[in-house]
């Protein structure tokens, strides 16, 4: 356990060395993104994440009760996520991952000493609250900090360095995680709920952007009303929330489930969080990378290329099960540069006033699609077997998003050669 834990941290910044780029220092100038760099760092410093759905098939539950639990913390997500954002355009990002933080070190006290559903249902909900306070609240204050001290289209660039650490600190948790439950599946637990405290001790040291403060901040109906005139008459973002959303949730969906069909191939536990630790290195660094694909090949060009492979992907599952391995490598690598360059294009579009309550929509109806979705799939895959499901509804879910990032993209230009129009008129 000793040699673990202690010898994480040096592992960690080796591995980024070796991601980052000639163009940009590891750790920004701008202390404040250092320091968010840093939280997330030990934030997802998730041991268990690559294994609880084993933990709980060993503990005896179904894959229907699983997908039962995993619906609470989706429920919880889908009922509290724009609230979330709201608190954090309101009373400033820093509160909410304080708030957030706290939650997810309930949730893993409680999971150690569950010995029941009704116990492990509470915990999940609090994983859930802990999830929606931090998400958008991280990269909202990760972008206006960036806005301080550079220009708004760098914004690929950091969130990039952002989803690299993020992504390497959850490898190598979920790597390690492996070789600890070997010992017990408490100290998995254990170890997690520590790098959450360090996490949570972290926070202390963020500080809110200039825009937060004093007599700035808006009221929730104020915020709220803004939101929603923002998303009614913005028909352009609309679209691409949309897709990033339904990506992001059959992606999530698709990642818990590997687990089980790991599992149903006979692959041992710690050989399958080697798989996921692999997986988050490889997607490291394409999201490190991100913003260099995204100047040299445009975002459009990537986030397509994202959706084609990732639907062959589910396809080839379908065709034959033996391709899951390389499937899921293939899947779980783009869905981050699909991510980090999705957000970049939003971020761009969106009010800072607004960011962290609109980002969070993009999570509320992620949690919405696994909200409903998982535990259909749970009781469908106790009965028909689950990668053919995941398969079928991987292949129309990447056809829909393809739709919607091809309507953003027309939008736009529509909507570029309007303005364009209206000024030629007026002059």
């Amino acid at each position: 356990m000793r040699s673990s834990s202690d010898c994480l941290p040096s592992a960690f910044i080796k591995v980024l060395v070796l991601t980052r780029g000639n163009q940009m220092p590891l750790f920004s100038t701008n202390k404040n993104v250092s320091f968010i760099y840093l939280t997330s760092c030990f934030g997802n410093g998730f041991f268990e994440r690559g294994i609880w759905m084993l933990f709980l098939i060993e503990k005896g539950f179904s894959l229907f009760q699983i997908g039962l639990l995993q619906a609470f913390v989706n429920g919880t997500m889908f009922l509290f996520e724009i609230p979330g954002g709201m608190l954090a355009d309101r009373y400033g990002r820093k509160v909410s991952l304080l708030i957030g933080r706290f939650m997810i070190m309930s949730y893993l006290l409680i999971i150690m000493i569950a010995d029941s559903f009704e116990s492990l249902a509470l915990s999940f909900c609090l994983l859930g609250l802990g999830m929606t306070f931090i998400s958008g609240s991280e990269e909202s204050l990760l972008v206006d900090s960036v806005k301080e001290q550079t220009r708004e289209n760098n914004f690929s660039r950091f969130l990039g360095r952002y989803m690299a650490i993020i992504t390497v600190a959850l490898s190598l948790a979920m790597m390690i995680g492996g070789f600890l439950k070997e010992i017990s599946w408490s100290l998995v637990f254990a170890v997690s709920f520590i790098f959450q405290m360090v996490a949570f001790f972290g926070c202390f040291f963020l500080k809110e952007t200039k825009y937060k403060k004093g007599s700035q901040r808006e009221s929730f109906t104020l915020i709220f009303k803004d939101t929603f005139n923002f998303l009614k008459t913005n028909n352009t973002s609309r679209t691409l929330i949309f897709g990033i959303a339904l990506f992001t949730g059959i992606g999530s969906i698709f990642y818990m489930f590997a687990q089980e069909l790991f599992n149903q191939l006979g692959i041992k536990v710690y050989l399958i969080s080697i798989f996921f630790g692999l997986e988050s290195f490889l997607a490291a660094i394409l999201a490190d990378r991100a913003y260099i694909l995204e100047k040299k090949f445009s975002s459009r060009g990537v986030m397509m290329v994202c959706v084609y492979l990732c639907g062959i992907s589910f396809l080839l599952i379908y065709i034959n099960f033996n391709w899951l391995i390389l499937s899921f490598f293939i899947i779980s690598a783009f869905y981050n540069l699909f991510t980090t360059i999705s957000y970049s294009v939003i971020n761009q579009d969106i009010p800072s006033k607004q960011r962290a309550t609109l980002l969070s929509i993009i999570s509320f109806i992620s949690s919405l699609v696994m909200f409903i979705s998982i535990p259909i799939f749970g009781y469908l895959s106790d009965k028909f077997g689950t990668a053919y499901l995941l398969s079928f509804t991987g292949v129309i879910s990447m056809v829909l998003v393809a739709l919607s990032i091809l309507s953003f993209y027309k939008n736009r230009k529509d909507s570029v050669e309007k303005h364009k129009l209206l000024k030629v008129q007026e002059k």
